[in-house]
């Protein structure tokens, strides 16, 4: 009896032993795999930080004091808005106009992708929160998306990622966000879309000159 209890002693120490071994085994590799991780995440945000401040601060030489105080006003006309329930077609309007001053370059959006825009921005910047500084980024990169025909694609990716994280802090809705980065995207797609039309129509008219040359 006694060298039964011992064998069965003996098994329930290797047993807690080798389930000690397998869940300390495990508490590391959750460790490893979240640290692995974490640098990983790490390395993106940094990464993507580092492409828009490198966007933000080639869009920033590039504007000039007039651009500045376009894209001022542009702050400054949806500050006017008070109250969601209280915007005029009017206030829509100025603001409609004060966006197409802001494009600087032969390559515009159409009336009706800055008319979209316009009306979605007027219509919830009431419920906005953010402080005077975040407003300001928010414009700037508004201004970068009216004028994202002249960067790279990467470029203008990079500027709508940090308009998301502006307009995440803004106490809008989801929904309301979407509309506007919806606006955006299209916004950069058309202007880019246009640039590489054009750019395929150079290259085509280059290639009937010189066949014809020949």
């Amino acid at each position: 009896m006694k060298k039964w209890m011992v064998f069965l002693i003996v098994v329930a120490i290797i047993t807690s032993s080798v389930l000690s071994a397998e869940r300390e085994w495990k508490k590391r590799l959750g460790t490893d795999n979240k640290t692995k991780t974490t640098e990983t995440n790490t390395t993106s945000d940094s990464q993507r930080t580092d492409q828009q401040g490198q966007v933000g601060s080639k869009l920033k030489s590039k504007i000039s004091p007039a651009q500045q105080s376009n894209i001022d006003q542009l702050q400054n006309d949806l500050n006017q808005i008070k109250n969601k329930s209280d915007v005029t077609q009017q206030q829509i309007k100025n603001l409609q106009e004060d966006l197409l001053s802001a494009v600087d370059g032969a390559t515009k959006p159409s009336q009706q992708s800055i008319e979209k825009l316009a009306t979605d921005l007027a219509n919830v910047w009431a419920d906005q929160k953010l402080t005077p500084s975040e407003q300001k980024q928010l414009m700037n990169d508004v201004y970068a998306v009216l004028n994202s025909a002249g960067i790279s694609k990467a470029e203008a990716d990079a500027i709508i990622q940090d308009t998301k994280e502006i307009l995440n802090a803004s106490n809008l809705t989801p929904g309301d966000i979407q509309k506007i980065i919806s606006d955006l995207e299209a916004i950069v797609s058309q202007l880019q879309g246009n640039v590489n039309t054009t750019k395929s129509r150079s290259s085509t008219l280059k290639s009937r000159i010189k066949s014809r040359g020949n």
